[in-house]
């Protein structure tokens, strides 16, 4: 039953795969681009970088100097993998197990801190992640992957450090665009989700100076 399911469902995807039409005007794709970000390749002033250099060196710096596992950052990425609902069964359960016991996290965290010192030459395991697919009393299927629980909890804690990277740093790019006269203006409404969303990060900020979006995540 479950493997039909599955042919049926490869067989439609394949079908929407050839129908796509993945030309891309290169030209036209270009100019759109080049109007798009216009305002943000100009410095504000004479001497100054322009928002999408400084942007650049942000990101740049960001990924040289990765924040090291602790106890809390790795309850933390945990907590992550659960509410994503990628494991079910005994992984699941032993996950949850894990952010109660301190002495656990503290060897977790020593052996995810050397695969991050080793980062540039990490690999994905041989024969990618496997999936498997569990059906609900309801009918439905759930893909849920058979990965090693420690990669899980790395690759979560790669991926909070770089959405809040992203979030910070964008929201300083937009704002530098505004203050150069962007060429397109925001409306009302992108205007109000920009002031009452992005703006609480600051309100949140750490004393020394970082801060988290994991607030603004549902």
């Amino acid at each position: 039953m479950i493997q039909g399911r599955c042919t049926m469902l490869n067989q439609k995807l394949d079908q929407c795969i050839r129908q796509l039409d993945l030309r891309v005007n290169e030209e036209t794709l270009t100019a759109y681009l080049v109007d798009m970000f216009a305002s943000a390749m100009k410095p504000l002033k004479a001497g100054s970088a322009s928002a999408l250099d400084t942007l650049r060196k942000k990101i740049k710096y960001r990924s040289e100097h990765f924040a090291s596992f602790d106890e809390e950052a790795v309850r933390s990425a945990i907590d992550q993998v659960l509410s994503n609902d990628l494991y079910a069964g005994d992984k699941r359960s032993n996950l949850r197990d894990l952010t109660a016991r301190k002495n656990v996290l503290r060897e977790i965290a020593d052996i995810l801190n050397q695969d991050l010192e080793q980062l540039e030459t990490w690999q994905w395991a041989e024969g990618g992640v496997q999936m498997s697919m569990h059906r609900h009393i309801n009918g439905k299927y759930r893909v849920c992957m058979d990965e090693e629980v420690y990669q899980a909890i790395f690759l979560a804690h790669i991926d909070s450090i770089w959405s809040d990277c992203f979030h910070i740093h964008f929201m300083r790019f937009f704002d530098h665009s505004c203050k150069h006269g962007a060429s397109r203006k925001l409306t009302k409404e992108l205007q109000r989700f920009h002031n009452r969303r992005f703006r609480r990060i600051d309100e949140r900020a750490e004393p020394n100076g970082t801060s988290s979006i994991s607030h603004l995540r549902h």
